[in-house]
């Protein structure tokens, strides 16, 4: 019989996000918001963590998966959306905040 079971999904841990991460996309936000939403651009999100520290590169924030926010902005309240495109679409991937 086996010991050990599949993990739920309220099991899951979150990885730590640093604050300059939080920061960068805080300031965004504000930045972005029009009155109803505010759409953040993945590469723009990016140049403002990297201006935040000089400790990283762009390859850490890819590895460690420091753009995963979209939890941590409903659980305050957010409604988060992320939006890339196809191998057949141009456009810019982004995040789209809104209220609930």
């Amino acid at each position: 019989m086996n010991k050990v079971k599949p993990i739920s999904p309220d099991e899951v841990k979150k990885g730590d996000i640093p604050d300059f991460v939080f920061e960068a996309f805080n300031e965004m936000i504000q930045e972005k918001w029009n009155g109803a939403s505010s759409r953040v651009y993945q590469n723009e999100i990016i140049e403002l963590i990297l201006k935040k520290t000089t400790i990283i590169d762009r390859r850490d924030i890819f590895e460690n998966n420091w753009l995963d926010v979209e939890d941590y902005y409903r659980e305050a309240g957010w409604v988060v959306a992320f939006d890339k495109p196809n191998y057949n679409e141009d456009y810019k991937a982004f995040f789209l905040f809104r209220k609930k």
